[in-house]
């Protein structure tokens, strides 16, 4: 994995999502990665783990307002109404929360990102912003 930082934007497998979620329709993209781990059983993997996380860091900054660690692709996706059916804006709510965090604390629990992590100087680091993403998604 290609990573820059600790934050959950910044390596090659969430900017191609984000890139898929640029050209899509709604929600349903959203959540696709937040439900294939939800519904899997084996061992996480970092492709899952890293596209889910970056989801759960939109549905955060829609649920809380804040737009601090979201990239501008992000921002404009959120926020335009262009493209999507009858020019409504996406809709998320608490629902979408409550299958993120169920979906972030099983990445923290276990998983090969966090094997990753804990394998770096920066596993501290990376902790604590998902521990401010599972703060901002139980807004």
């Amino acid at each position: 994995m290609g990573a820059w930082c600790t934050d959950n934007f910044s390596n090659d497998i969430a900017a191609d999502w984000v890139a898929t979620l640029e050209n899509s329709k709604g929600v349903k993209a959203l959540m696709a990665p937040i439900e294939r781990i939800h519904k899997f059983t084996g061992y996480l993997q970092i492709e899952e783990c890293s596209e889910a996380l970056a989801a759960s860091e939109v549905i955060a900054a829609a649920i809380s307002s804040d737009y601090s660690v979201a990239p501008e692709n992000v921002q404009t996706w959120l926020n335009t109404k262009t493209g999507f059916i009858f020019a409504k804006k996406p809709q998320i709510n608490k629902s979408h929360s409550i299958k993120a965090i169920e979906v972030v604390e099983r990445i923290l629990n276990e998983s090969e990102l966090k094997e990753l992590w804990q394998d770096s100087d920066e596993f501290e680091n990376w902790q604590g912003k998902q521990q401010s993403l599972l703060a901002k998604l139980r807004r």
